[in-house]
Parts: structure tokens; sequence; C-alpha cells
């Protein structure tokens, strides 16, 4: 659903005439308020201050970048008020006749607030499994802004622009200083704005910015997510400890102060995890925390030509595995990071895994966990249009899921699998089509009768999805606009 204008008497309304009691923030720009509009639906009010000279640039450039970014760990603008109207003022003692603007953004919700009341030099206010989470989809959201077809950079990237919903998915806020970045090149710029601890040095030092901006920023957010507000100084201040060893004729290098840090890190959290989480579940965890802190050290590299690319940090992320919520028994998914299971974790009910294709589209999800496929149907052309599937869920009812996509290629077809036929691997290609950047072009679909259902063109990047074990693809959820963007899977191990 696209922003829509919202009316400066209806934002007086649904905020209690902007009430102190209903203020959520404030800052130079203005103050921000919690509103109930008349569905029912929660809204944070962002009211720009009209008495001070606000760059209306500034303005624009939020609105502008809020309005057309669609993205799961991207704060969502609901709607904008920019109106005028003549009043009576007083100036220098006396009554004026004088233009008052009202501006204001409208965004959802989020009900946890910003990561930065999170963050304590106890870690204690944050599990891992909630921690790893906000990480991933943090680093999710960059590589949206990243890696869409007109690139943006945030350039304030910090904690307090960070929300968290009521889930704790983490989004990020506050476009105000972003910039597009369509060359992908370097730049200079005649001022330095942004927040000092989370700007890299060649932004302090030459004025100049690049998206290695951005990665320095994730780098000093995801230490003091692991080591608390002091955790950059305190990996900054090794450099003394380098120096003293020097000093004493002791060889330390970059790569003994990057191990060190990384042992003061692990060190601290199995101390917390150890208290709570079984031996199999603990080493998961640590594996996860080695390569989180390995990949913030990379990012906040002095050379911003060593540190890493957000498509790079993503891998990284695949490799560290799943988000695994011990207490609940699941594996919790983030879009775009591919899940998978290890020996200890084998025995959980469903595993999700994916998504493969592009970040473009609606994000489409099951409300009811999936036990066994039933039917599929999926209308193409030279791409994938859309999908629908029925399943059979873990309420051992029957649900219809779809139809996810558009209506533009041939009749569509539907395999109806047998009492005892599964689907045990899914293939295809995604990429660029008619103006929509990676779109699914092809798909296979294999089951255990060695049936093999063909649709599309396979023309672009090519993915395989094999299942082991004797498991199952039992559910999709996906993305989709005109087409089907891409599509993740739910198996049954």
């Amino acid at each position: 659903m696209e922003p829509t204008v919202i009316e400066y008497q209806e934002l007086k309304q649904i905020t209690d005439g902007f009430s102190e009691n209903r203020k959520i923030g404030e800052g130079g720009y203005g103050k921000v308020y919690w509103g109930l509009r008349e569905n029912g639906d929660e809204i944070a009010v962002k009211m720009l201050r009209d008495n001070i000279r606000l760059d209306d640039k500034q303005f624009q450039n939020e609105f502008g970048h809020h309005f057309e970014l669609k993205h799961d760990n991207i704060v969502r603008l609901v709607g904008f008020c920019h109106e005028s109207k003549g009043d009576a003022i007083m100036h220098q003692g006396n009554f004026v006749l004088a233009e008052k603007r009202y501006r204001a953004l409208c965004f959802e919700y989020m009900h946890n607030g910003s990561l930065q009341k999170y963050i304590s030099d106890e870690c204690d206010k944050l599990d891992w499994h909630t921690s790893y989470k906000i990480i991933k989809g943090t680093c999710e959201g960059l590589k949206y802004l990243h890696e869409r077809s007109k690139p943006i950079l945030h350039l304030d990237l910090k904690p307090d622009n960070i929300l968290l919903d009521k889930n704790m998915v983490p989004k990020l806020a506050d476009f105000g200083l972003s910039k597009d970045f369509q060359d992908r090149k370097t730049r200079t710029t005649k001022t330095v704005v942004g927040t000092h601890g989370y700007m890299p040095p060649e932004f302090l030092k030459e004025n100049t910015f690049s998206d290695k901006n951005d990665i320095f920023s994730l780098g000093v957010i995801i230490i003091e997510i692991m080591m608390g507000p002091a955790g950059y100084s305190q990996f900054k201040g090794m450099s003394s400890v380098s120096s003293e060893r020097s000093d004493k004729g002791m060889s330390f290098g970059k790569d003994d102060k990057k191990e060190l840090f990384i042992d003061l890190v692990q060190e601290k959290w199995r101390r917390k995890l150890q208290a709570t989480h079984s031996d199999s579940f603990l080493e998961e965890y640590c594996k996860q925390i080695k390569i989180c802190t390995d990949i913030a050290i990379d990012c906040v590299n002095d050379d911003k030509e060593k540190r890493p690319r957000i498509v790079e940090i993503i891998k990284r992320l695949n490799e560290a595995g799943p988000t695994i919520d011990q207490e609940n028994n699941i594996i919790v998914p983030t879009y775009g990071l591919t899940a998978h299971t290890t020996h200890d974790i084998v025995s959980l009910p469903v595993v999700k895994l994916g998504m493969w294709g592009g970040n473009e589209g609606r994000y489409h999800d099951l409300s009811v966990m999936p036990r066994r496929l039933l039917t599929m149907t999926v209308r193409c052309g030279e791409a994938i249009d859309s999908i629908e599937f029925s399943y059979i869920g873990v309420d051992l009812k029957e649900h219809v899921s779809g139809r996810w996509g558009g209506t533009y290629g041939e009749a569509p077809r539907k395999i109806i699998l047998g009492p005892d036929e599964i689907v045990q691997e899914i293939s295809g290609t995604y990429a660029d089509y008619r103006r929509e950047r990676d779109v699914i072009r092809s798909l296979t679909i294999f089951t255990n009768f060695d049936k093999e259902h063909s649709f599309g063109e396979p023309i672009g990047n090519p993915f395989r999805i094999p299942v082991d074990n004797n498991g199952h693809i039992v559910g999709f959820y996906a993305r989709s606009k005109q087409f089907l963007n891409a599509i993740g899977i739910y198996v049954h191990p």
C-alpha cells in the first residue's frame, strides 16, 4: 500500500493534540508522537518543527527515499502531511500575519523502540538468538539499500536509527542524510554530517564517502550489540597493547589483535550462555558469535578498500547458519539468508530455507505452519507469473495460499500430489525481466515418483534446493509484484 496524505487535523486528533503523554521521541528535527487511527492502526507521527531553519531539502530527501523503499527491514512510510496556512504570531512584540507550515512523516509504529535502549555493558538485555536476528535483519536492510536498482547510502546508521517491531525484527529508519549512489563511485562533500563514533576515518579526514561508510557504521553497531556501548573503543584500545608488546620486543600484529578481541567476545558470551543452553546449542551459538565478530572487525578496518561489501557479509552470515530459538524449538528465518540444519537440530519439526531471487515485491508467508503439501498451481510464460498451493497445516486442516504474483502468463498448470507422493527438490533460475530486477524465470519440481514438472524459461542465475534424508518440501513463502520475484521453502526434515 502506497503512503497517503494525512491531514494535519487528523494528526492532531489521533495524537490527542500532540500531547506530551503521546510523545515517544524528540530531536533537532522536532518530536515524534504515538497516534491511534480510527481503523485501529498505530502509527508514529514525526512532526517537524517550523520555528527553526530545518532544511526542506532534508525533509524532501527523507520523504522521497522512504516513499520508494519497500522491504521487511526498512521502516514503512504510511502517510505524510505538508500543509500551510496563515496565522497570527508574535514578532518583536507585535502580532503579524505569517505562513505557518505543518510537515509530518508518518511511519508504522515500532513497539520496541530503538536498538539503542537494548545495548548495555553487561549485554544482558538481549539473548543471543535475538541479537543474531537483529544483526542479520540489519544486514538484510542494508543489502536492500546498496544492491537495489537505484542504490541508496544511509549515511547515519546507528542504534538510534534501527527500530524494533513487536517481534524484535529490526528496521532501518531516518533517511534524512541518505544519498543516491547510482554511479557507485566515491564522492566528496563540503560538510561532514553524521554521528561521531559511527563515521569512518576517511569521511572525517578527507570528506569522502561511499557505500563503505555504511559498512563501517554496521561494524561498530555489531560490536556494540556484542560488547556494549564501549565495545568499539575497547577494540581500538587494543592498539596500545600492541605498542606495549612491541616495546618489549614481542610480536603483536593485526591478526593477533583480531583473534584476541574475538576470544574476549566469545568468552563473555560463553559464560552467559552456559547457564541457560545445552552443549549442542552452545557450540552452534559460539560459532555464530565468532563469525559475527570477525565480520564486525573487518567492517571497521581503517582502510575502506579492505572493508567487505554487504553481499560478502551476507554470504558469511549464511555460513553461520540460521537463528535458533531453543526455548520455542524453532529455527527463526531471516529473509534472504539461507537457513540450514545441523546434526544438533535435525529434530526440529519445520525448517525454513531461502529465499532465492530478488529483493523487490511484497512479502508473503504462511499464517499456519505446513505439514504436508497437497497441490501447487503455477502460471508462467517467459517468467514465473504466480504460484498458488494448498497444504495440510499443523492444525490438521487444509489451507490455500496465494495467488502470489500476476496473471500475465499462460493458463495456470496444477500439480496434484498423490497420497504417497512428496516434493523432494525444487530448482530454477532468476534474472531481470521487463524492467523488474531478479524475477524468477523458471521453476522445476521433482517428486519421489521421479516426476519432473517444469515451468518458465531457464534463463539467468541457477539455484537448486534438494532435500536430504527423506525430508520433503511442505510449503512456500515468496515475494511478488507483477511476477514472482523470490521464493523460499518450508521443509519437513
